[in-house]
C-alpha cells in the first residue's frame, strides 16, 4: 500500500517541481524591476542620464556622462555598472523578453519623459515604469 502512495506521489508532485519556467520567470521580472529602480536612483544620485535598453536578448543599462545641463537627454555610451556586476541582464533560457519602448532614459530628477508608460512583459509577468514620474512597479 505504501509503495502504491509514493507511485501516485511520484506521478503527480514530480512533474510540478521539475517545472521552473514560472519561477524563473517571476525572479528575472523582479530582478529587472529592482535593477530599472537602480538605474533611476543612479540618475537621482549621480545628477546624470541614465537609460535602459531592451531588446528581446538582454537589458542593457547605460550613463550619461555629460552634465545635465549640457545633455541632450541620449542614451550615453558609457555602461552603468549594476550592483551583480557588469551592465546587462540578459534572461534565463525559455523565458521571453518584450518591451512597448526599445529605451527609458531617466533624467537626473528620475522622471522618465516618455509619452505614454512602458509595460515590459517577461513571460507572463509585467512590470512597468510610470510616464511623467519614473515610478516602477
Amino acid at each position: 500500500m505504501t509503495f502504491v502512495v509514493l507511485g501516485i506521489l511520484a506521478m503527480v508532485a514530480l512533474p510540478r517541481m521539475t517545472a521552473t519556467s514560472v519561477f524563473d520567470e517571476r525572479a528575472f521580472a523582479d530582478k529587472l524591476k529592482a535593477t530599472i529602480e537602480f538605474s533611476r536612483n543612479s540618475a537621482v544620485a549621480k545628477r546624470r542620464y541614465t537609460c535602459v535598453s531592451i531588446s528581446g536578448a538582454s537589458a542593457s543599462f547605460t550613463l550619461d556622462t555629460t552634465q545635465p545641463e549640457s545633455a541632450t537627454g541620449a542614451c550615453g555610451a558609457t555602461a552603468l555598472t549594476l550592483p551583480s556586476g557588469g551592465s546587462t541582464l540578459a534572461p534565463p533560457s525559455g523565458v521571453t523578453l518584450a518591451s512597448s519602448v526599445a529605451s527609458i532614459v531617466f533624467d537626473p530628477q528620475g522622471n522618465y519623459g516618455g509619452a505614454a508608460d512602458v509595460t515590459i512583459s517577461v513571460g507572463t509577468t509585467t512590470v512597468k515604469v510610470t510616464s511623467g514620474t519614473g515610478y516602477v512597479h
